[in-house]
């Protein structure tokens, strides 16, 4: 047993040697494989226009070190987030683990375009021409909320549009509030001098026109007939036409 224990020893000796040096080989072959690879000369491989998921395995498997400028330019034809410059450019002979350095599109150039809600309309008119945004057309509606004249609503809604990209504007624009309702009462009879200025005070458009058949009984100021009829229902701001006896 005393003989046996000295030979185990020497052998386990002799094992870590071997693994030792297995493991040194290894490690010089993969570092030399390394080594030789880094001190190639390649072509950099053209990846403008590219998608930087793409590019960057193309550029990884190339064993390129990638940098990417932190500040993105516009550019018309390269689209957002695609490889817009690089640096060193394609075709460059260079030592593999080296870096590379990209520039990103931000995509076309954006321009903006002014919302115009709450303003006068030709005041809106005026922003959105200064920016090269027609209008195609405005729509009024009442509104107890917006003035008169004033911008309530408008398409697009986006304030940043592609430059270039041809936008026509639709505005909805307040009328004011609603205008009271009225019943039209019966004007015939009376006199048309006082009852236009009657109706002119509440806000209506009042014509006075002759009725062209002549009532002898009658004063040549009296109402014969009325437009819109008795019992119809009528706003402030509409017309009302009375004719006279004349």
């Amino acid at each position: 047993m005393s003989k046996i224990l000295p030979t185990i020893v020497s052998l386990l000796k002799i094992g870590l040697v071997l693994a030792f040096l297995v493991t040194l080989f290894v490690t010089s072959g993969y570092t030399g494989v390394q080594w030789a690879l880094s001190a190639e000369e390649f072509d950099v491989p053209d990846v403008k226009g590219m998608d930087l998921n793409k590019a960057m395995d193309l550029l990884g498997q190339n064993l390129l070190i990638v940098d990417i400028d932190p500040e993105q330019l516009t550019d018309d034809k390269v689209p957002l987030g695609h490889v817009l410059m690089q640096n060193p450019l394609a075709g460059t002979a260079i030592k593999r683990q080296r870096g590379i350095w990209l520039t990103l599109s931000s995509g076309p150039p954006r321009r903006a375009v002014p919302m115009t809600v709450g303003n006068a309309l030709q005041h809106a008119q005026i922003s959105l021409q200064q920016q090269n945004v027609g209008i195609e057309y405005v729509a009024r509606v009442y509104s107890s909320g917006f003035s008169k004249d004033q911008v309530i609503a408008q398409q697009p809604t986006t304030t940043d549009l592609p430059e270039g990209e041809v936008v026509d504007a639709r505005l909805l624009v307040s009328l004011g509030s609603l205008p009271k309702k009225y019943v039209m009462p019966d004007m015939t009879y009376r006199s048309s001098e006082g009852t236009q200025l009657q109706l002119e005070s509440l806000g209506f458009q009042v014509r006075v026109r002759n009725h062209g058949a002549v009532y002898p009984d009658l004063s040549s100021d009296t109402i014969i007939r009325q437009v819109p009829s008795p019992g119809f229902p009528i706003s402030a701001g509409e017309p009302i036409t009375l004719y006279r006896n004349q």
